[in-house]
């Protein structure tokens, strides 16, 4: 899982054209059926990835219902993906002037911290990582 945080986040901040063309920072995006099953069926190999099973299936047809019970299967692979975008979008933007461009080992630096974060995320640290008192 931190490989591919990894490897997406590396991708954002090496690409953050093609990163924003691929994942929807054009207007209207969504309006495009072939780029929305698209993204769906990317977010269906992300959630594979994450629990090791298919959870759903972009032909499933979700009504009202159905989505509260996916998101309640799927809230660890959610959050995941919204600290993934989060992350990707912090390096996008900041891509020329980003937090690590003067370090000696960009990559490095960057997947150092990104490892720090994903400990908290995955081992549930955050308390011990912001020095919260138990």
């Amino acid at each position: 899982m931190k490989r591919t945080v990894f490897y997406f986040v590396d991708f954002a901040h090496t690409h953050p054209q093609l990163y924003r063309l691929m994942f929807g920072y054009i207007p209207d995006a969504y309006t495009y059926p072939r780029y929305r099953l698209t993204a769906g069926a990317a977010f269906e190999d992300l959630m594979e990835l994450i629990y090791g099973y298919k959870v759903f299936t972009i032909s499933d047809d979700f009504g009202p219902n159905d989505m509260a019970a996916l998101g309640s299967r799927a809230q660890i692979g959610y959050g995941m993906y919204a600290m993934l975008c989060g992350l990707s979008n912090l390096f996008v933007a900041n891509a020329i002037e980003g937090p690590f461009a003067q370090t000696s080992n960009p990559r490095e630096s960057i997947a150092a911290f990104l490892n720090g974060i994903l400990d908290a995320f995955i081992k549930g640290d955050l308390a011990r990582v912001l020095g919260a008192k138990s």
